[in-house]
């Protein structure tokens, strides 16, 4: 589980500042968030894509003069 760090943590091969992000297994990620430690990250939502059309009327043709 993702979550991202409030305070300093340091352990054998760990070192997280604040703001950094780490990935636990669940149950040490909840312990954390629950001691207040960090807090879980969210997904962002996935951005639409949109795409234009336009029929052969609405399209603009260079001309040479």
């Amino acid at each position: 589980m993702k979550i991202k760090m409030k305070t300093s943590i340091a352990g054998p091969g760990l070192i997280l500042g604040v703001g950094d992000i780490g990935d636990f297994p669940e149950d040490q990620a909840k312990r954390l968030i629950h001691k207040g430690f960090a807090e879980p990250v969210r997904r962002a939502p996935k951005k639409k894509t949109e795409t234009a059309t336009a029929s052969a009327d609405e399209v603009e043709t260079a001309t040479e003069e």
